[in-house]
């Protein structure tokens, strides 16, 4: 005869640790049950719940309350995080992005419980972590509605962390990927055109280059403000021209591999920016796998002529390219075209300033 064996006791009953559960047919409900162990975890330290329960699937959710109770701030502190600067002063961390030499963090800011982006890298990375002291010194001194703002700056014996502003944003890439078509319409792609501007004629009128102007490196909120992020490679013109190649390749001016150059560096790559946003790609690319400059300034032609295409297009009749461009952007074929133009010039002489683009497109944009 085979005996029926009683319930199994599990693994927390034979801890210790939680209440044994009745084992006949009247026992508690499993809800209940969640509920009364939750409770019997309220008080208890880390160190005190068994490594049986830490592996425990189910008990994964018990531990993460137990944990936030025990420890407070730095709870769930990534491990190249925990020191006492970042768990006495955070919590509730949240990985929200991955760079070549950094990683991000949504955190909670203890002391006025503000949620803040966390830029922390590895104290063995002698120059990435230079970059970002620089970066947070050139951020300091900046105030602008269209650029982020830094917060502080944290060192300790393993890491360093640029702690900045949270606008819970998406990259401008991910916003163009995003939409159905790939792209966006030339109104909104020019609304964003206009906040990017207005960030460069800041920095611009302080004597500073971005240097790595790309839609990776410009967030754009749920409200649809846009601010530019990661300046590590910013650099000042105050000494004169700058002659270290730097950037990445598909948005890089061409003369910053050839001569010498400063801000209208960044204006190349803005109106690249535009055409990414217009196309849901960059212009055609040369021999030497960078965009030529005829393929860039070509697009304001290849944009009026999509936007006809599906009836949006805001220019007036005729064949484009028998319209003469004029310095007004009302009287050119419509904003974008007007703007890769004087963006995507060879020559950056002729190349219109961040300024002068910000006065346009907010004028153009005004008569829509």
């Amino acid at each position: 005869m085979v005996c029926a064996a009683g319930p199994a006791r599990t693994n927390e009953e034979q801890s210790g640790v939680l209440p044994k559960e009745a084992s006949n047919e009247g026992s508690m409900p499993r809800a209940s049950t969640l509920l009364g162990r939750r409770a019997s975890f309220t008080d208890m330290a880390l160190v005190n719940v068994p490594s049986v329960v830490r592996q425990s699937g189910r008990q994964a959710q018990l531990r993460s309350h137990a944990v936030q109770v025990a420890e407070g701030g730095g709870a769930h502190a990534p491990v190249h995080l925990r020191s006492e600067v970042i768990t006495s002063n955070f919590a509730k961390f949240e990985r929200i992005g991955m760079g070549s030499s950094s990683v991000a963090y949504r955190a909670l800011r203890l002391c006025d419980n503000r949620t803040v982006v966390i830029k922390a890298l590895r104290r063995l990375d002698v120059g990435p972590v230079s970059l970002a002291k620089r970066e947070f010194d050139l951020l300091t001194n900046f105030r602008h509605p269209n650029i982020i703002v830094a917060l502080d700056f944290l060192e300790s014996l393993s890491c360093v962390a640029l702690v900045l502003e949270d606008i819970a944003g998406r990259t401008l890439r991910s916003v163009v990927r995003s939409t159905c078509a790939g792209r966006l319409d030339e109104l909104c792609s020019m609304r964003l055109f206009v906040q990017v501007a207005a960030g460069l004629a800041y920095l611009h009128g302080r004597n500073t280059v971005h240097r790595d102007l790309k839609p990776d490196n410009c967030l754009v909120s749920k409200g649809g403000v846009l601010k530019l992020i990661d300046f590590n490679v910013a650099a000042s013109t105050e000494g004169g021209e700058l002659l270290t190649p730097t950037g990445t390749r598909e948005f890089r001016a061409p003369e910053v591999l050839n001569r010498p150059y400063a801000s209208p560096a960044d204006v190349w790559s803005l109106g690249l920016c535009l055409h990414f946003m217009l196309h849901g790609r960059t212009p055609s690319r040369d021999s030497d796998d960078e965009p030529t400059a005829t393929s860039a300034a070509a697009a304001s032609t290849e944009t009026y002529s999509e936007d006809a295409a599906d009836g949006s297009s805001d220019g007036g009749g005729g064949s484009p390219r028998g319209r003469a461009m004029t310095e007004q952007p009302r009287d050119a074929w419509g904003g974008s075209a007007w703007a890769l133009q004087r963006c995507c010039l060879q020559d950056w002489r002729q190349r219109a300033t961040a300024q002068e683009l910000f006065a346009g497109a907010s004028g153009w944009l005004a008569g829509r």
